[in-house]
């Protein structure tokens, strides 16, 4: 179980579902890691991560654009902009609408980076999103600025920032990838 700044407990959506969502009979619970299953009329319900999109977004000097947080989970922490995907939506088209709504901005070129898996604590429940990471190349910075639920931009350098500012387990992964990336091309 995770703790978080204010000492209320999170739990996991397998913890948390009691009641079938198809019976409405009291019992569900976990069958394996992923899924729940109802004793009464057998129903199964299986959890799966959250589809999210990241991008990595460098200026001339090659500093990430980071973000930073307006809002809970991790107010104040520094993120990569992006989000989570919408039904009918696909990765690509979430990226592109994530950064428009987040930095007024628009995304011209998308090229995948990998996938991150993170855990992203809101309102006492532990979500798991799986990341997709994209390095992308934007039209036009004119128009530049925090939207949403972003305080703050910034460009750092991945040597320039500690895990201990990143909102998130899957920034702190993906910051080192690009710093073991740099040290490759640079030796």
């Amino acid at each position: 179980m995770i703790q978080s700044d204010s000492g209320s407990a999170f739990k996991p959506p397998l913890e948390l579902f009691k009641f079938c969502p198809r019976c409405g009979k009291k019992g569900f619970s976990p069958q394996d890691v992923n899924c729940l299953k109802c004793p009464s009329c057998g129903f199964i319900y299986y959890l799966n991560p959250a589809s999210s999109v990241i991008a990595i977004i460098r200026n001339r000097e090659d500093q990430i654009l980071f973000t930073r947080r307006r809002f809970e989970p991790h107010i104040g922490k520094l993120d990569l902009p992006g989000g989570f995907v919408d039904f009918d939506e696909t990765l690509e088209e979430a990226l592109q609408r994530e950064i428009k709504e987040e930095l007024n901005i628009e995304v011209q070129e998308l090229t995948y980076y990998g996938s991150f898996s993170t855990k992203y604590p809101y309102k006492q429940v532990i979500y798991q999103p799986l990341d997709a990471v994209f390095e992308c190349s934007i039209k036009s910075w004119d128009g530049l600025k925090p939207c949403d639920d972003v305080a703050e931009i910034c460009f750092r350098s991945p040597w320039e920032i500690t895990f201990e500012e990143l909102a998130f387990s899957s920034n702190c992964l993906i910051l080192e990838n690009l710093r073991k990336m740099k040290h490759r091309s640079n030796s």
